[in-house]
């Protein structure tokens, strides 16, 4: 806004804003300056520069350097702006994420060591991974490792190495049980409807591995090794009272 502006609006006359200025009794307020918005080409070079001291896209060195030494207990969570990011949009599910009673595990599970990554930057990435169809850690060295960085608003990823030694410690606390318990109970409750159903779905197992017992197959009229998932479902009232008066169907 302009000085003549100024004036208007305070109804002085502008020579008053110009004596001002010039006497130093008033100083214009500086822009602050923006923060740069980088490409994906852009930050491409910056990884591989960082890839010379400590790794690829490894920017936020002295957090890295301090976790490692005990002196930090998890890095901060930061968002930047950025262009062309990949995989961004997995972002859109984060709301659902939490609706659905995702970081209530917090209250669970005892938090992991002191490190770079904590118990939720491992949670969200999981979450982000299944949303990506990106099924095991492995599969993260297609990935560029500071673009899903950027999503979970550090640097980069864990390496795979890394993200398997963070899944052993939260898999050896063995709360997973109770963690199932609690979202059931809430999404029991918060569901309006009077019946649940349970659903079998049968994953059939291509691999040579692991020695399943076979599952009889619908869709294929056939018995192959396999998993057998069980699903709750919730069915809404819509005028049915009793059990006796459902569909066939729901009944069965």
């Amino acid at each position: 806004m302009g000085n003549y502006s100024i004036a208007q609006k305070e109804k002085i006359s502008e020579g008053t804003i110009w004596y001002s200025l010039q006497s130093g009794k008033l100083k214009k307020k500086q822009k602050e300056p923006q923060q740069q918005i980088t490409n994906r080409s852009e930050r491409s070079q910056q990884n591989l520069a960082a890839s010379m001291g400590i790794g690829i896209a490894a920017t936020r060195g002295e957090e890295r350097i301090m976790a490692a030494t005990g002196l930090l207990a998890e890095a901060p969570t930061v968002f930047a702006p950025h262009n062309n990011v990949m995989n961004a949009g997995v972002l859109f599910s984060l709301p659902a994420l939490l609706s659905q009673g995702l970081l209530k595990s917090t209250s669970i599970y005892e938090p992991l060591p002191k490190g770079f990554y904590s118990f939720v930057h491992i949670l969200m990435l999981l979450a982000f991974m299944a949303f990506s169809r990106i099924k095991n850690p492995e599969q993260l060295k297609k990935s560029p490792p500071g673009e899903l960085g950027k999503v979970l608003g550090l640097n980069r990823i864990p390496e795979a190495k890394c993200l398997r030694e963070k899944l052993s410690l939260i898999v050896s606390q063995e709360k997973a049980e109770n963690f199932e318990r609690i979202l059931s109970k809430e999404w029991i409750t918060s569901e309006e409807c009077l019946f649940f159903y349970i659903d079998g779905h049968v994953r059939v197992n291509h691999g040579y591995q692991a020695n399943l017992p076979k599952k009889f197959v619908s869709r294929q009229k056939l018995c192959l090794p396999g998993t057998t998932e069980y699903w709750g479902h919730g069915l809404h009232p819509d005028g049915y009272r009793d059990r006796a008066s459902l569909p066939d169907e729901h009944a069965r």
